[in-house]
């Protein structure tokens, strides 16, 4: 997930014990390897999770079902740009002086 990107959804293909898609078991429960990085809830579809970055890093997010290998996926997450702040403002400090100039003051 690039660094604008606070949320994704992902979708379990299950499989039973000899690789056979299944399509009839119960819904996924979904797990984050590392709830430091992101944090997984079940979506409002069958077999649907939703992933939330907490920071930049790599977690492993599992979708499992009784009965049913688990689902496994790598989620690359990449923190949010810190934007520096530029001023072209001089970094001492400057007092305003008042000279006379064809009697405008100038600052």
């Amino acid at each position: 997930m690039d660094e604008n990107t606070p949320t994704a959804n992902l979708y379990a293909v299950l499989r039973d014990s000899v690789g056979n898609y299944v399509d009839s078991a119960n819904n996924a429960t979904w797990t984050s390897t590392d709830t430091s990085i992101a944090t997984v809830v079940p979506g409002s579809k069958r077999w649907q999770g939703i992933v939330t970055k907490v920071r930049g890093g790599n977690v492993f997010i599992i979708a499992s079902s009784p009965g049913v290998v688990p689902d496994t996926v790598v989620v690359t997450l990449v923190a949010r740009k810190i934007v520096g702040i530029v001023s072209s403002a001089p970094a001492h400090n400057h007092r305003r002086s008042q000279k006379s100039h064809t009697g405008t003051k100038m600052f």
